[in-house]
């Protein structure tokens, strides 16, 4: 790290945190202490306002499919198995992606049920999650709809929390306020609603975040959308992560900015300190952070006063027009006086 730079890298800023409490960096206890806090710095310089800081919104699209219902099915009362006629449930469509998917809804004539597609073997043949619990179908049909997206994996939060897509067509709403109003959602149409929920890990220890879209789409939707990432660190590669790791690892963060990060490291380092370090820390911290949320906010509105200047350029125009006490030259002083 050259001494009269901004800091840039990860190795630039926990030397800078060790070099401020004179500690070496061979030292493999405090060399680990200094990188922890940079990169707790890191995550918490960005919670709660993270959707003011542009270099963590990222652009995605979202493919809404239709739903599907040819053919007919037949299913046995107490079975999970679904035998399909004239179906194409695992052939794919126009958008690269199967008729029917795992974790699709699907709903047969006649019940009220709602099942989730659990395996899908073949065009014909598919099984539920659980068991169907209506009278037994030889030649039924059905309709087969998706509700629940995969949102990427960086996905940390939506740019705006009412509105999911740049449209402003769909609205966010919260799950309970979702799951009350259409506890089935099985009526397709077009898209007015979404929520979001969380599965939980499967087979690892990523999230599954997912959008609930109410209701089910009826046709083909192209939803683009903002979003704020998680990853807030990016390697020497250029590959996007959520912890500053290697040497030459750098935040997303603009450059101009990253001394936020070593300020509120510091204060996390001397915050068991019975001093005034940590407090000085803090506040420089906040006084960077107050320059940058003002800085980062582009076409931003504030408050301020416009005066109506419309009159005045109408006299300015035609100063000798409308009633002496709006004339722009008098002999009793009016307007010098702004009556």
């Amino acid at each position: 790290m050259s001494v009269t730079t901004q800091p840039t890298t990860f190795a630039d800023l926990y030397t800078l945190v060790l070099n401020q409490v004179r500690s070496q960096t061979s030292q493999a206890n405090t060399l680990s202490q200094a990188k922890r806090a940079v990169n707790m710095a890191l995550q918490d310089m960005h919670i709660g306002t993270d959707y003011q800081f542009y270099w963590a919104e990222r652009e995605a699209k979202l493919i809404l499919q239709p739903d599907y219902s040819t053919g007919t099915l037949a299913i046995t009362q107490g079975s999970t198995s679904v035998v399909g006629t004239d179906t194409l449930w695992n052939t794919a469509g126009l958008y690269g992606t199967n008729n029917i998917e795992v974790g699709w809804k699907i709903k047969v004539s006649g019940n009220e049920t709602v099942y989730r597609v659990a395996t899908i073997t073949n065009d014909t043949t598919l099984t539920l999650d659980t068991a169907y619990v209506g009278t037994t179908v030889t030649v039924g049909t059905y309709n087969c709809f998706k509700d629940e997206y995969a949102l990427p994996t960086d996905y940390l939060r939506p740019v705006d929390m009412r509105f999911f897509d740049d449209d402003h067509e769909i609205r966010l709403v919260d799950r309970r306020q979702l799951r009350r109003a259409l506890p089935r959602n099985s009526v397709t149409g077009r898209p007015l609603f979404a929520t979001q929920i969380e599965l939980g890990p499967s087979g690892s220890t990523a999230l599954r975040p997912r959008l609930v879209i109410a209701p089910p789409p009826d046709q083909v939707y192209s939803i683009p959308y903002n979003y704020i990432t998680n990853l807030l660190a990016v390697s020497s590669a250029g590959v996007g992560q959520v912890n500053l790791s290697a040497d030459d690892d750098e935040p997303i963060v603009p450059l101009r900015y990253r001394a936020a990060i070593y300020h509120y490291a510091m204060s996390m380092v001397y915050e068991h300190k019975d001093d005034g370090r940590q407090q000085s820390a803090v506040q420089q911290y906040q006084q960077i952070m107050q320059r940058t949320l003002s800085d980062v906010t582009v076409g931003d509105r504030r408050m301020r006063i416009e005066p109506s200047i419309s009159s005045y350029t109408v006299r300015a125009e035609r100063p000798y027009s409308g009633s002496s006490q709006h004339r722009r030259f008098d002999s009793n002083g009016r307007f010098d006086r702004l009556e």
